[in-house]
């Protein structure tokens, strides 16, 4: 096992708060306004939709708190798993997911390696459920896609369309994916045939 420098500090491996711990508990956060999430939290039922989820549990903690820290790295704009070392010594990051700490890098990227597509699909469908149980996909919602696939052909004569995950422009077929949350596939063409014009 590798020595750390001379003098580096080392943070504390992550653990659970018990509950009584809690109340009137302060620690500095580097982004506080992810606290502002934890009514919306509650109000969806994310713990329930886990819970029911079955995710593996870890020796170190159980699935929500794993949940919780996959969910404020993404709250915050983390791309990778990876950067959570970052908030290493964060103590209001990790009292977000109910932690003196956020899980290392290693720990964390480890629990997401168990997470297989079936369970990622079982979480998804556990959250549609609770959604539709708020009514947030009402009849006149429609759900709408802007996809750029990239042609890397040498004499492709394809229009220059950004594409987020590059960060660039490149050549490539604008593809337009379209959900009616009612499916009625009848509607929904004729809202996407009054749409396309648009993208000529």
């Amino acid at each position: 096992m590798a020595k750390p420098w001379l003098g580096a500090k080392i943070s504390k491996e992550a653990y659970i708060l018990a509950p009584g711990t809690l109340e009137g508990k302060t620690a500095e956060c580097s982004i506080g306004g992810i606290f502002l999430f934890i009514p919306l939290i509650e109000k969806l039922g994310l713990p329930e939709v886990v819970s029911q989820t079955r995710l593996p549990r870890s020796k170190q903690m159980p699935p929500l708190q794993h949940f919780l820290s996959f969910l404020a790295l993404k709250l915050i704009g983390k791309e990778r798993l990876s950067q959570v070392n970052d908030l290493n010594f964060d103590q209001g990051m990790g009292l977000f997911a109910r932690l003196n700490v956020l899980p290392k890098r290693t720990p964390i990227l480890d629990y997401s390696y168990r997470l297989d597509p079936f369970i990622l699909d079982r979480l998804l469908q556990g959250f549609v459920r609770q959604m539709n149980r708020h009514h947030a996909y009402r009849s006149d919602t429609k759900n709408l896609d802007l996809h750029t696939i990239p042609h890397y052909g040498y004499e492709s004569v394809l229009e220059t369309h950004w594409v987020p995950t590059k960060g660039e422009r490149l050549k490539g077929a604008a593809t337009l994916f379209a959900q009616d949350c009612e499916t009625q596939s009848s509607k929904l063409l004729n809202w996407i045939a009054h749409l396309l014009p648009f993208f000529g």
